[in-house]
């Protein structure tokens, strides 16, 4: 492997990432002070903003302290983040050409992606909590009802399978920049992206506090294969 010169990002709140990219295959591109981060699984060396020690990693605490930072961005801030990571999986999509792209219904603690499903041409699937499972099913403006948490899911109709799904859109709590992903604890994503026959591209998509230098895995966690992050 070969060693890249840093890259920087560089907000009017001075925020900032400095990289040491260790893999010819990591592709960062930066536009209008955000980054998104393809990763294809490769190590990286990632210096973000918030960093975490790695020997008192615990997943409660970094999911508490997440949700303090997240409670504390004002509604123009979440709105811009937003909007960015919007316009950048528009730019993955048009790249990409799925035809079949899996969203998901945002809670208020996560980045607002829901304007994305009427801007797509592909088929768009959105999933609904069933016990402890969740399916994707086919989305339709006038065919979403409160379901699971408060979400908005998809009602009636038959499943999507998983191996038609070609890009998938992940919410999380954190990420890191080699696609590592920490969810709310409950499984559904992980047991999903675990499913026989799944093959879709993964996207992870967060706010900038969200992107932190280490998560605890486990053997079995899937990684992402790109991350978006919403500058500040």
């Amino acid at each position: 492997m070969q060693s890249l010169s840093h890259e920087q990002c560089r907000s009017r709140q001075a925020f900032f990432f400095t990289l040491k990219i260790v893999s010819l295959h990591l592709q960062i591109r930066c536009k209008d002070n955000n980054c998104l981060l393809n990763n294809n699984k490769n190590a990286i060396e990632f210096q973000p903003k918030w960093r975490f020690e790695s020997d008192k990693m615990d997943k409660k605490a970094i999911r508490k302290e997440i949700k303090r930072q997240t409670l504390a961005l004002t509604s123009a801030q979440s709105e811009s983040q937003s909007e960015t990571v919007v316009r950048h999986l528009l730019e993955i999509i048009s790249q990409r050409e799925p035809q079949t792209v899996a969203l998901f219904s945002p809670l208020k603690d996560e980045v607002q992606i829901s304007p994305l499903a009427e801007e797509l041409a592909c088929r768009v699937v959105l999933p609904r909590v069933e016990g402890d499972d969740m399916e994707f099913y086919d989305y339709t403006a006038d065919a979403l009802a409160e379901g699971s948490f408060g979400i908005s899911e998809p009602q009636g109709g038959e499943p999507c399978r998983a191996e038609e799904i070609d890009l998938m859109v992940v919410p999380g709590v954190a990420f890191t920049a080699s696609g590592d992903r920490l969810g709310r604890g409950k499984g559904y994503y992980d047991k999903y992206l675990s499913r026989e026959g799944f093959r879709a591209y993964c996207v992870g998509v967060c706010y900038a506090h969200q992107l932190v230098t280490q998560l605890p895995v486990e053997p079995h966690d899937r990684a992402m294969d790109e991350i978006v992050v919403g500058g500040e």
